[in-house]
């Protein structure tokens, strides 16, 4: 009892702030900090890099995780420096976050900040270079300070619903964009809200502004116009070719006409269970659960849409920001169950969510572990591989094309360019082997072209190529032009 009296006497503040010392520590725990660079995280740490040389980023890509990395890439390229650094920016983002849903209610904001500090998702991405975590913390941040504005008013809410948009705005403007508008439809649709409706969508303007300012200078600098950047982004990053939503509707029917039996009945099945789920939160709630909750709830799943209307190609850390949301809305089901009942039975069910809770973050961390094995044992392989390439004669100044090519780069201290050579588009490895070669001449640069899969292009037949390895079932080479390195 006297546990629980001490537990009750503690602000909330308190209480994040250890989830949020809980989330730096299971993030470290889970990955070292010096594991080898991505790709990605490469093109968004050279941005403002004082020590690598810089990598052109693709039209797609946002400034705001560029600028959040500047203060430390400005003066060094060190791994543990840079992945500590964002270690705590992260944990001091799910403090943030869940601080704001604290005037909401204050149980609700502990509850969801233990479910995602604990998530498989959130812990295995805590301190990549990366702009999807801190992408949906800003999605839970202004999603709180939106029910607070349309709820309470008043000039925090509103600041706060302006520095969230605008944070996601400048992280991944897609995601802020498209919360926005479920976000705006919502408060038009809830008669409660209505009156602050236009009140409500000038702030979410104001936030949208903040990063879309930025989009526009970039789109201008970097890439001649809006337009230009809009068009490059649809080429490079394959957008609105084949999306992931088509080719569900096509496996779907596949496997219909193939075994309809078995296909309907699954159909069946998952109606069933969004059946019961409904009526079991009827009678929890003893009817629909309030406007906010519903709203956030559709939000988390429609602020994804994105990611499977226009892209072919799909990444768990897309997740994230609905991630976030659900994890607000099962803390309240969570503590909409626990309180509605009085006396023993209170007690027993509270016991009962304790449980489940306890339950979930043992499954989460048992997930982290092994998808931060696979994470650390995939990046040590090309650790070494980077390692065999410097000794084959590839040092600065270098030039990389290919299989994950920026990242090589950046380890090397090579030049390279963001091709997006990952995606699975053949046209995408020979254009930028025809481009980057070239350079490589005319700056009398030393250069290797990394090759994944069977088959090579005919400008590297008759280069010496070494086998490096394996990864995700495909060989892995090296190529390296005549009269460079042992062979010269």
């Amino acid at each position: 009892m006297r546990l629980v009296t001490v537990i009750r006497q503690r602000p909330p503040a308190f209480w994040l702030a250890v989830i949020a010392c809980w989330f730096a520590f299971g993030q470290l725990v889970l990955l070292p900090l010096n594991y080898f660079i991505s790709w990605d995280e490469s093109i968004y740490s050279s941005q403002f890099a004082g020590v690598v040389p810089h990598i052109a980023p693709s039209p797609h890509r946002a400034i705001g995780m560029p600028l959040i990395l500047g203060p430390v890439t400005s003066f060094t390229a060190e791994l543990p420096v840079l992945r500590g650094y964002v270690a705590v920016l992260t944990s001091l983002g799910v403090f943030l976050a869940f601080r704001a849903w604290v005037p909401v209610n204050a149980k609700v904001a502990q509850i969801a900040a233990v479910l995602f500090a604990t998530s498989a998702l959130a812990l295995t991405n805590g301190h990549m270079l990366m702009p999807n975590l801190l992408t949906g913390l800003g999605t839970v941040a202004a999603m709180a300070y939106f029910v607070r504005t349309v709820e309470q008013d008043g000039w925090r809410s509103r600041s706060g619903l302006i520095a969230a948009l605008g944070f996601m705005s400048l992280m991944r403007p897609t995601d802020a964009v498209f919360l926005a508008g479920v976000l705006g439809v919502g408060v038009l649709l809830a008669r409660r809200w209505r009156p602050r409706a236009l009140s409500t969508i000038g702030t979410m303007v104001a936030g949208l502004a903040i990063g879309g300012i930025a989009w526009t200078i970039a789109s201008v600098i970097q890439f001649g116009g809006p337009i230009r950047r809009l068009t490059a982004t649809s080429d490079t990053a394959d957008v609105g070719h084949d999306p992931l939503a088509v080719q569900a509707f096509e496996a779907v029917w596949t496997q219909l006409t193939k075994a309809p039996v078995g296909t309907v009945a699954t159909g069946l099945a998952y109606l069933a269970a969004a059946v019961v789920v409904v009526l079991v939160v009827r009678g929890v709630c003893n009817g629909w659960p309030e406007p906010k909750w519903l709203l956030t709830f559709a939000a988390a799943f429609l602020i994804i849409l994105p990611y499977y209307v226009l892209l072919a190609y799909a990444s768990a850390r897309y997740h994230l920001p609905m991630a976030g949301l659900l994890t607000v809305v099962a803390a309240a089901a969570l503590h909409k169950l626990a309180t509605r009942w009085e006396g023993n039975t209170r007690t027993a069910v509270i016991g009962v969510c304790v449980l489940a809770v306890l339950q979930y973050a043992g499954a989460q961390w048992q997930e982290a572990t092994r998808m931060g094995g696979a994470i650390h044992e995939s990046r040590l392989e090309r650790a070494r591989w980077a390692e065999v390439i410097a000794r084959e004669g590839v040092q600065p100044p270098c030039r990389v094309a290919g299989h994950q090519a920026p990242a090589f780069a950046y380890t090397l201290r090579c030049h390279t360019g963001d091709n997006l050579v990952s995606l699975p588009n053949l046209t995408l490895w020979r254009n930028e082997l025809q481009r980057e070669w070239p350079k490589a001449q005319r700056s009398g640069a030393t250069f290797v072209y990394i090759k994944s899969g069977f088959g090579e292009p005919k400008l590297v037949n008759g280069w010496r190529h070494i086998y490096l390895g394996q990864e995700s079932g495909e060989p892995v080479y090296a190529y390296f032009p005549p009269g460079q390195g042992k062979e010269g």
